[in-house]
């Protein structure tokens, strides 16, 4: 019901707004926006703080991995259904090293090993079947795509958790509230490093998002080998390999560094950069006619 009020909102947006391909749901997500930034600074981040400070950061790492462990079935499906035989195998080795070796995932033993965890999901299925959907705020959940939103059912109905049958009843509550918890004390420090300078916070966080999302498609369509030519056959603005989690491992390109940081890579390095005065240097250098007469006759 949600979905089909969401797509019958899309064609009444209006077409003239220049943002419509991207965000044609923009009044509605901005009240969900602003309603999410409420909730998380008035509940969720006195929730996270106490999380982080009662308990420790090993504890807090390990419940971190046993939840990530649970959800690696979904991606192992996701893999498959993308033909993506690399990560399915990968991802399944993974699964099976840390449900053994790692104590049910308390312990992610096989990254250690090599075989790394990565986004994957069916919201990103769909993108990369061709189904496109517009970017989506949704209450409490946060910032997604209207993919990402069907993705969350199909990510929930693969997780073994929800299929025990606790006893007492509430401790399924409990570990739903643990992960909840998890996900936000990771996901909340992010948002409020994108929105506390930003001029524009709504549009900070849904490009950030947008971005990122771009960056894990490439990652999975070209089974994580993506190529730096592939963020620019769109006409979009180049996007370095050294801030593109899809580009790490790759050299990285000279000509994306700032002019600074240029030059730095030019210094002689044989030579310190403290011996090299620069013009600063120069211009602090105090010219012995400002200095009083005592101090003259000192130098």
């Amino acid at each position: 019901m949600v979905l089909c009020c969401v797509l019958q909102l899309t064609g009444c947006a209006s077409r003239t707004n220049p943002d419509y391909q991207v965000d044609p749901l923009e009044p509605m997500n901005k009240t969900f926006f602003a309603v999410n930034r409420h909730v998380n600074k008035d509940v969720l981040f006195p929730i996270v703080h106490a999380y982080d400070f009662v308990v420790p950061s090993f504890v807090r790492t390990g419940i971190h991995n046993f939840y990530s462990n649970t959800m690696m079935i979904s991606s192992i499906v996701n893999d498959g259904l993308q033909a993506n035989w690399r990560y399915f195998l990968d991802d399944t080795g993974r699964f099976i090293v840390n449900s053994t070796l790692g104590l049910l995932g308390l312990i992610d033993v096989a990254s250690n090993i090599g075989l790394y965890n990565h986004p994957q999901g069916f919201g990103y299925t769909l993108s990369l079947w061709g189904i496109h959907s517009p970017y989506l705020v949704l209450p409490v959940m946060g910032p997604m795509t209207v993919n990402d939103a069907i993705g969350l059912v199909s990510t929930y109905f693969l997780n073994p958790l929800i299929y025990i049958n606790y006893h007492p009843w509430w401790v399924g509550y409990v570990v739903g509230g643990v992960f909840f918890v998890d996900v936000a004390s990771r996901a909340l420090p992010k948002e409020q490093l994108l929105t506390q300078y930003a001029v524009n916070p709504y549009v900070s966080v849904r490009d950030a998002v947008l971005q990122n999302r771009k960056h894990i498609l490439l990652e999975l369509r070209y089974d994580g080998r993506v190529p730096a030519s592939a963020y620019n056959h769109d006409g979009s603005a180049s996007v370095s390999p050294a801030l593109s989690p899809a580009l790490h491992g790759y050299q990285q390109d000279d000509s994306q560094l700032s002019p600074a940081l240029r030059n730095q890579k030019t210094q002689d390095p044989t030579t310190p950069s403290s011996d090299k005065p620069t013009s600063l240097h120069k211009e602090q250098q105090t010219d012995p006619s400002q200095l009083s007469p005592a101090l003259r006759s000192a130098k």
